[in-house]
């Protein structure tokens, strides 16, 4: 058996210190295939394209991902093929079995090269929903991101062997949009995220100094940062400047201008509330233990690492009382709505005034990423039994719904307009050959009639 893994998200996240968590199940399941003594080939999707990736370049990239991101490193004696850029079809062989393997959305980049892997019988193709969140909740990603994520999912379902998901809620969502399609569904099996091991190896301490509450997630709509942005000026106008700070960690998102105004303008906010963004995992963990709580208001979520993470370390934590947190943290987090201010206003007081416990971990079950894979090598174990795909025809019929991620110089772009180029009088050439540069300039605007 030989893996296919897709290495599209990696690529472009190749210069990143701080991973997102799509960014960790990533480098993990890359870890996973490089260390499985199974022969791997690595793909990247280029403008619907699936072609190999050169396996020197992808086994650097994953080792430098995996020293700022995870615990590990890559094995040495790990076996990749192709060190040629070629498209995947030319590569695979029909007297060997594949298993392709797509775990971080980028399944659009490489949809024409992914016809010719579910096409064969000796291929099988493996993708990794972490959530249904820009169709369900379109409002957070606007026309765009619903479409491409449609197109995405719309792929896993056609074309898939199987699909993983992150929670049984991801899973919920997934059945409801492909009844609602009207689509047959593959294989599916849930299986949570792992953890890093060393992440837990220091805990929590009440009685340590706190500076901070804290909220890990991309800055976006989505994660509700709003709400904390009016509780601290509602803790502002009881605390005064014994107000503590907050601190927000997470790279920018989408729509944000109108939330990045309050740093701007809003002076108790640009005060006490701070962001971070490129920390390492370690710079990470230490702001974890010096806060005095996580928060995790997000209005919708596929998994919440973050906060099983801040569960796992012993933290007092809040979270949005939604079923994925619910999932996630195994109910040991305080759970209060997204949308009730004062509520959350009242947790961060009494966590302030020592009424909030740490979670009693001991009941937290600590998932390892090995644990993970072990539930996953089971999956790979009885692909033998999944039946191939015979949705293909559905699945060519509908290219043109992917015509949004068409690249500008194929023959389906429309071609720009040609503006006629102007033809001067012996009088105006002389004007556009004045000195003066506002003659010229005028004389332009003039004769083009936009003056």
């Amino acid at each position: 058996m030989i893996f296919i893994y897709d290495i599209t998200r990696l690529y472009a996240r190749r210069n990143e210190i701080t991973p997102t968590g799509i960014d960790r199940v990533d480098i993990n399941y890359a870890l996973f295939v490089l260390n499985s003594k199974h022969d791997v080939i690595f793909v990247r999707g280029e403008r619907g394209a699936l072609n190999t990736f050169p396996q020197s370049q992808a086994k650097a990239i994953i080792a430098k991902l995996a020293k700022c991101w995870t615990s590990q490193a890559i094995p040495k004696d790990a076996s990749c093929l192709v060190d040629k850029k070629r498209p995947i079809k030319e590569v695979v062989s029909p007297s060997e079995e594949y298993i392709y393997i797509n775990v971080s959305h980028q399944v659009v980049c490489g949809r024409e090269g992914l016809i010719d892997l579910a096409e064969k019988k000796n291929v099988k193709l493996i993708y990794f929903c972490h959530d249904l969140i820009p169709i369900d909740y379109p409002e957070y990603v606007g026309d765009l991101g619903l479409e491409k994520h449609s197109a995405l999912i719309n792929l896993m379902l056609w074309t898939g062997d199987l699909i993983v998901l992150n929670s049984e809620y991801s899973k919920k969502s997934l059945v409801a949009y492909s009844e609602k399609k009207g689509y047959k569904l593959p294989n599916l099996k849930v299986i949570h995220l792992g953890n890093e091991k060393t992440l837990f190896q220091d805990k929590w301490q009440k009685d340590s100094p706190h500076s901070h509450f804290i909220y890990v997630s991309t800055f976006e709509p989505r994660k509700n940062h709003i709400l904390l942005f009016l509780v601290w000026k509602k803790l502002y106008s009881i605390l005064g400047e014994n107000t503590p700070k907050l601190l927000l960690v997470g790279k920018k998102g989408w729509q944000i201008d109108w939330l990045e105004r309050y740093f701007l303008v809003e002076p108790n906010i640009r005060r006490f509330v701070f962001r971070k963004e490129k920390i390492t995992d370690d710079e990470l963990k230490k702001l974890m233990l010096a806060s005095y709580a996580s928060l995790n208001p997000s209005y919708v979520e596929g998994w919440g690492l973050p906060a099983v993470e801040c569960i796992g370390m012993g933290i007092p934590t809040a979270c949005s009382d939604i079923d994925a947190y619910h999932e996630a943290t195994q109910g040991l987090a305080t759970y209060i709505s997204p949308l009730d201010g004062d509520a959350w206003l009242d947790y961060v007081l009494r966590v302030l005034h020592g009424e909030i416990s740490s979670p009693k971990n001991e009941q937290f079950i600590f998932e390892t990423w090995e644990e993970h894979f072990d539930k996953f090598h089971q999956c790979l174990d009885d692909l033998s039994i999944i039946p191939n795909k015979n949705a293909l025809s559905l699945y060519k019929k509908n290219l043109s719904s992917f015509d949004f991620s068409t690249p500008p110089n194929q023959e389906t772009q429309s071609k720009p307009k040609q503006i006629p180029k102007i033809k001067y009088s012996a009088k105006k050439e002389k004007l556009l050959k004045s000195n003066s540069r506002i003659i010229r300039v005028l004389t332009r605007l003039f004769y083009n009639g936009t003056l």
